[in-house]
């Protein structure tokens, strides 16, 4: 085992041993009887990861404070109402939608007139041949 790969055990499964596979364990053991760098990071992972261990993880704010930021969301001027137009159902869903169904009308309206057939092919040499032969008639 490598310092790097050493390294990267300790980034991804922390410094408890037992946390890492076996073939990894003896391998990491031997890395560390010839290692004094290793056996350094190693101590050095395990104080960070007793030091997060003791942090204190919640800190409790002053009664006037909490007071304060419950109070935040009813006054704040940049508060939204609730638009949706069905209940439960986000706002910008529905405008969504309603853009996109707008859009797929529109396109097939078009794509409509476009392609509108417009009744049966005319063939000019007949429409000029019934015309011709109906002005001989009359004369």
């Amino acid at each position: 085992m490598t310092l790097q790969e050493f390294q990267t055990l300790l980034d991804t499964r922390g410094p408890d041993p037992a946390a890492w596979g076996v073939a990894q364990r003896l391998r990491t053991r031997r890395l560390l009887r010839r290692s004094a760098e290793a056996r350094r990071r190693l101590a050095a992972a395990r104080a960070l990861a007793h030091g997060f261990e003791t942090l204190q993880t919640e800190t409790v704010a002053p009664a006037r404070l909490r007071a304060r930021l419950r109070a935040i969301p009813a006054t704040h001027p940049r508060t939204v109402p609730d638009t949706a137009a069905i209940p439960g159902l986000p706002a910008r869903w529905w405008t969504a939608g309603a853009a996109l169904g707008l859009s797929c009308f529109l396109a097939g309206m078009a794509m409509g007139a476009v392609w509108l057939d417009d009744g049966p092919e005319v063939d000019l040499a007949t429409v000029v041949y019934a015309q011709v032969t109906s002005e001989e008639d009359w004369q």
